[in-house]
């Protein structure tokens, strides 16, 4: 089998070593593999390199190489190895000297020598010396042979069992893929910098197409679903479009779906969330086709992202990560949960997060948000700030710092504005304490916590807490490219919350494939076309790349 194209030199030989080798022995190999057609033909052709003792030129050039590849076993492609090696060797060694191709001594000093290559690489990867080459070494199917291929199995299986997790974490560090650390850039100064002209001429092989988001928090106090979701999932409005009240994604963060309690913290009960994502299908399911693509619960703080069915093959790199803040990061009876993923060529990440509680636990909760938002990771060194869009839907649980009678004055008489000055997240974000870089739109609706259940009453209870828009949804994205359309609370009433709720209209970025690939080939051949008796490597050596640019 041969390719075609740019690679019609390449040749393929399948081979079944497998099936070779229960018919007819490992022994059959060193004569079946050198006649094969392709290996035979390949070797005749690609010859081998000789240089003069004396003048140190070339003699012989050697125009082509093999490259061996097995499934799912190293060792037998090391077996194969071996084997072209030889026939390669002994076409030299029959042009030099005929009488050295009988070399004993040579052959048995060439057989150590794969064997030995074959149970380095073999430790590397397995663990343990790679099976056959006890007939590499001797060129005999031994029983001790046999019983030491036998004890590498059993010992491969023990590793792969219970020691190989160290050498996983091992590869992931080596690679960039550890959540914790900075992702691995390769210096390439010829590819930096297409990708930084591309970066800069993206509006030539790009459009825009326009979406609506919905984001939603809701602290359901450990209750379980007992109203209907539509006047907050879908909230139907005069000045909301059609598109909006019908939204392309929905993102849904809930706090407490578990009462927390020492139970729930260190084992929370499935079935609670499974009870309210049973409530969310009702209610989506009569508003077109959506999907729940993706959900992430950490104790009592969950989150969902559901989807048009549309959209749905035009996500990717789905990812879902958590983080711990209650007891200094050992439990998460708080924390943050968070989703990210591409869609079409937009990275978008979701959080829904439950701060520390207590009116005037401001620093605690500051802490917080600097623990997810520093803590907070996903694979390839993808942090919260790596996204072109960002959106917090969360109980941040930042009161109101004025005396309990004068908030409930102005909450039930609607005069935000005191409220909204002696908010306590809005002076952290303007002392860049907490939510540095993002914003909210404005509080035009009534604190949402905390009210007697089932009632339009503020807590009448005997700690008479001080009524606080503790649930809060903020953004931090483009402004030409994400527009916050409306935000507001939905009258649901089975908590002692409100919840809450933004409508986003969202332009994503769709790159045409084609128009991109054709302007980075253009772009490819003028960085690396040379004229006169310039080298490639000394324009590479003057290229200047800016440092800046990155290519997630």
């Amino acid at each position: 089998m041969h390719s075609t194209g740019d690679y019609a030199d390449i040749g393929v030989t399948n081979f079944d070593f497998h099936n070779e080798v229960r018919m007819r022995g490992h022994d059959s190999l060193v004569g079946t593999v050198p006649r094969l057609e392709g290996v035979r033909r390949s070797s005749e052709q690609f010859g081998f390199l000789t240089c003069s003792s004396d003048s140190d030129e070339p003699m012989t050039e050697q125009r082509g190489v093999f490259r061996i590849n097995c499934l799912d076993c190293l060792d037998r492609t090391n077996f194969v190895q071996d084997i072209i090696s030889r026939t390669t060797l002994e076409q030299f060694l029959f042009n030099i000297n005929q009488s050295w191709v009988n070399s004993g001594g040579l052959w048995g000093s060439h057989r150590e020598l794969w064997a030995e290559s074959g149970d380095a690489l073999s430790k590397i990867y397995a663990g343990t010396g790679a099976l056959n080459t006890s007939f590499t070494r001797t060129g005999k199917r031994t029983l001790a042979g046999v019983l030491s291929d036998a004890t590498k199995s059993v010992s491969r299986a023990y590793i792969n069992n219970f020691q190989d997790k160290g050498k996983q974490t091992a590869i992931d560090m080596f690679l960039g893929n550890i959540s914790s650390q900075p992702q691995v850039l390769i210096f390439d100064p010829i590819h930096d910098s297409v990708r930084a002209i591309l970066k800069e001429r993206v509006a030539e092989y790009s459009s825009r197409k326009s979406l609506s988001i919905f984001a939603g928090t809701y602290n359901l106090n450990g209750r379980p679903p007992t109203e209907p979701l539509h006047p907050w999932l879908f909230p139907d409005s005069e000045n909301t479009s059609l598109a909006l009240t019908r939204p392309d994604i929905l993102v849904v963060g809930f706090q407490e779906i578990v009462p927390l309690n020492a139970q729930q913290i260190i084992q929370a009960d499935p079935a609670k969330k499974r009870e309210w994502e049973a409530q969310i299908q009702k209610t989506i399911g009569t508003r077109g086709n959506y999907l729940i693509f993706r959900s992430e619960q950490l104790v009592g703080t969950a989150l969902f992202v559901i989807v048009k069915a549309e959209l749905a093959g035009a996500l990717r790199n789905v990812e879902a990560a958590t983080r711990k803040t209650g007891l200094r990061g050992m439990a998460g009876n708080k924390g943050a949960v968070a989703i990210r993923f591409d869609l079409y060529d937009t990275s978008f990440c979701f959080l829904t997060a439950h701060l520390a509680a207590g009116h005037t636990n401001v620093m605690e909760r500051n802490n917080d948000y600097d623990t997810i938002d520093s803590g907070l990771r996903f694979t390839k060194g993808r942090n919260i700030k790596s996204h072109d869009v960002v959106i917090w839907a969360a109980d941040t649980n930042y009161r109101i710092d004025l005396d309990n009678e004068d908030v409930r004055s102005f909450a039930t008489s609607d005069n935000f504005e005191p409220l909204v000055m002696a908010d306590q997240l809005l002076d952290a974000m303007h002392a860049n304490e907490a939510f540095s870089g993002y914003q909210e739109g404005p509080l035009m609706f009534p604190p949402t916590y905390r009210y007697d259940l089932h009632s339009n009453q503020y807590d009448t209870s005997e700690k008479m807490r001080i009524p606080a828009w503790t649930d809060r949804i903020l953004y931090r994205g483009l402004p030409k490219y994400l527009q916050l359309m409306s935000y507001s609370r939905a009258d649901l009433r089975g908590s002692d919350h409100r919840p809450v709720y933004a409508l986003f209209k969202c332009d994503v970025l769709v790159i045409d494939v084609a128009k991109k690939n054709a302007l980075q080939e253009e772009l490819l051949k003028e960085l690396t076309h040379t004229g006169g008796d310039e080298l490639l490597e000394d324009k590479r050596s003057r290229t200047v790349v800016d440092g800046s640019i990155s290519d997630d």
